[in-house]
């Protein structure tokens, strides 16, 4: 259940933020000093956990 709920999260972010590879994820990483800002998404999520 919480890992696709999670996933969803990711794909949101990326799309928000125009990221398209893994490697575009990096930036993004805990503990990155000065990483982009990560912009909100437009997307919305509703997940319904059945677990």
């Amino acid at each position: 259940g919480g890992s696709l709920t999670d996933g969803g999260k990711v794909v949101q972010i990326c799309l928000a933020n125009d990221i398209d590879t893994v490697e575009g994820l990096d930036p993004y990483r805990l503990g990155t000093r000065g990483g982009p800002k990560i912009k909100a998404p437009e997307v919305r999520q509703i997940s319904v956990p059945t677990t």
